[in-house]
């Protein structure tokens, strides 16, 4: 299954948001989720493959567990905003194999 991040996060008032001090990584949803994933301490080693391969990508192949393991880390505190959350989540969810 293929999970694509590579797009802009919106804003409450549904426009891109703007560039801050981070630059990109502020609101590009790949960038995002690479972070969360690479400052957790709850994942397993296994899943720096798949922040790396976010980050310079923005998308990356997972498989079943992978997949279901990334939604609860969402689910849970994870460092991201509910505005960041909701469309990763709303992209992992909609993964088929």
């Amino acid at each position: 299954m293929l999970l694509d991040l590579n797009f802009i996060i919106k804003g409450l008032d549904g426009n891109d948001l703007p560039l801050d001090a981070n630059g990109p990584d502020g609101r590009m949803a790949n960038r995002l989720m690479a972070n969360a994933i690479s400052r957790s301490g709850k994942l397993e080693k296994k899943y720096m493959r798949i922040a790396k391969r976010l980050y310079v990508d923005g998308k990356v192949e997972l498989d079943k567990e992978e997949q279901k393991t990334l939604i609860v880390f969402l689910e849970n505190p994870s460092g991201l905003t509910l505005l960041s959350k909701d469309p990763i989540l709303e992209k992992l969810e909609a993964l088929k194999e």
